[in-house]
């Protein structure tokens, strides 16, 4: 399975050359890039890769809370504020840094308790 992982991260690699191109060479506002966003980034793709029904249950929720509060990033394909590809952000353990949705739930926590 770790090859699927590395092999989605090799393909993600323009994205984030992108990302970072944005970033600090033509000095856009984004998001800060930092260990732990590196980590979110890293963790995002591997859930992607190992995603199972409850997960993409959690995918479904974010993209209708982001289509309500946010519809133009869902327009755009990208975090209007941050500048993430959407969908790949919303298998980020970590919730949206601009309040449109939470930390991903324990596996364990029941749908009523997210």
């Amino acid at each position: 399975m770790k090859t699927k992982v590395i092999a989605a991260i090799i393909k993600k690699l323009p994205s984030l050359l992108g990302f970072l191109f944005r970033k600090y060479i033509l000095k856009r506002p984004s998001k800060e890039v930092t260990i732990d966003s590196i980590n979110n980034f890293v963790a995002a793709i591997e859930n992607k890769v190992e995603a199972d029904p409850w997960l993409e249950e959690q995918v479904q929720l974010r993209i209708s809370l982001v289509f309500d509060k946010s519809p133009a990033c869902i327009e755009s394909g990208r975090c209007v504020n941050c500048g993430c590809d959407i969908p790949d952000k919303f298998y980020e353990p970590k919730g949206c840094d601009y309040g449109c949705y939470g930390d991903l739930p324990e596996r364990s926590q029941k749908p009523s308790e997210k």
